[in-house]
């Protein structure tokens, strides 16, 4: 919202919600409501499996949720899974930039261009050793790669894009979605670079098992799982391991921004218009005609109630099965 007030809805199990309703229990929580306690003024958001982490405007970072494997940061606290009131995180690392939350795992990026990870890291999604499944303080990524300016966690990777446009990866490389053909399927707690270069990259996004890069030319690459068809490549069929970051199939025009779910993922094109491609059994792809799974071909997402929007923004959480698109 405007006023940096955020509030939340869905399953609250862990506390994920910041909010004491229905703690402990599978009871859904359909209706948004302000998180408690007030932090301030909020300027970015991030959900992972079952936990939640706010940016403040301020610089801080609060988190609530799940934090089993520490993916809170909060020291103090213990590890328990259940956390339902936004506390800051204990590491005083610095003003932050930016937040993303994977699975089990967190990570944050200052305004120096660093990056702190904390959580689950027994298949190296962290950036740095040991590979233990415990670590609830944030601590800096081993790898001294350059100055950062875009974070993104997956499932069980995490994907950095440097100030120079280049792309390094870490972590579970299962089904390839590293992009580093050389690589072995886990675990990879060093951060490198894809392979091959394609380009200069603008932004990346992490999904569960897969990931999507934008070039400045406004084209787009994925890798990783496409079972689901959510890498949008027909010609290389339905096959779960694809290592190689290759140029989607569909040309539907120059792209904005992309954003990757759990099994599938949506692009934003320069004229306002949404694509999509992957799994579907939710309904995720905004596309009413289409069978669950698979999707390989992005389209575009029904617009019989919404033809003369256009929208500006994306968002989609890595292990989300929804699409958030933003109108002007």
């Amino acid at each position: 919202m405007n006023n940096g007030q955020v509030y939340t809805c869905g399953n609250n199990q862990y506390g994920q919600l910041g909010r004491p309703d229905n703690i402990g229990t599978q009871t859904p929580n359909p209706i948004f409501k302000i998180i408690n306690p007030n932090v301030g003024k909020v300027k970015q958001i991030s959900c992972g499996g079952a936990h939640t982490a706010i940016l403040l405007t301020n610089g801080d970072v609060y988190t609530c949720g799940n934090n089993d494997s520490g993916q809170l940061g909060r020291i103090k606290d213990g590890i328990y899974p259940i956390n339902p009131e936004f506390k800051i995180i204990d590491s005083n690392v610095g003003k932050v930039k930016q937040i993303s939350c994977g699975l089990y795992h967190t990570a944050i990026l200052l305004n120096n261009g660093q990056v702190y990870t904390c959580g689950y890291n027994q298949y190296g999604q962290l950036g740095r050793t040991p590979l233990t499944p415990i670590n609830p303080e944030f601590k800096i990524i081993d790898s001294n790669v350059g100055k950062v300016k875009q974070i993104s966690c997956g499932g069980a990777h995490t994907a950095i894009l440097l100030n120079n446009g280049q792309v390094y990866t870490c972590g579970n490389n299962d089904f390839g979605q590293l992009g580093r053909l050389k690589t072995g399927i886990y675990p990879n707690p060093k951060f490198e670079q894809i392979d091959p270069n394609v380009g200069k990259v603008k932004q990346i996004s992490c999904g569960g098992e897969h990931t999507a890069i934008l070039l400045n030319n406004g084209q787009v690459y994925t890798c990783g799982n496409n079972d689901s068809g959510q890498l949008g490549r027909i010609k290389d069929g339905i096959y779960p391991i694809n290592p190689e970051f290759k140029i989607i199939d569909s040309n539907v025009g120059k792209v904005k921004q992309i954003s990757c779910g759990l099994y599938h993922t949506a692009i934003l094109l320069n004229n306002g218009q949404v694509y999509t491609c992957g799994n579907n059994e939710f309904g995720q792809l905004g596309r009413l005609t289409d069978v669950i799974y698979p999707n390989p071909k992005f389209e575009q997402i029904d617009r019989t109630k919404i033809k003369n929007i256009k929208f500006f923004l994306l968002s989609i959480g890595c292990v989300s099965n929804s699409v958030l698109a933003l109108p002007y």
